[in-house]
């Protein structure tokens, strides 16, 4: 059964990774969930540790990361389990 772009685009706004889990690309999912929950945010602090109050102007890359999460949910392919695509 095909899975919905649109509820793969609501999942992956709400928690990112749970529409490329929806989609059944558990480990891409649980990648992005990683990169925006644990390394973002030491990101974020190291930046601001480094850069001190230019650091916080470097926090933009959060937003833009979430938007290519979203992105790459709506984009994902299915996998076909058992299927061949050629015909």
């Amino acid at each position: 059964m095909a899975k919905s772009n649109g509820i793969a685009v609501l999942l992956s706004l709400i928690i990112p990774g749970t529409g490329q889990i929806y989609k059944e690309h558990v480990f891409r999912g649980l990648l992005w969930m990683i990169g925006m929950f644990i390394f973002m945010p030491m990101f974020v602090l190291f930046t601001f540790a480094l850069f001190g109050v230019f650091g916080v102007f470097l926090t933009f890359l959060w937003p833009i990361a979430w938007i290519g999460n979203v992105a790459d949910a709506y984009y994902l392919k299915e996998k076909i389990k058992g299927k061949s695509r050629r015909k």
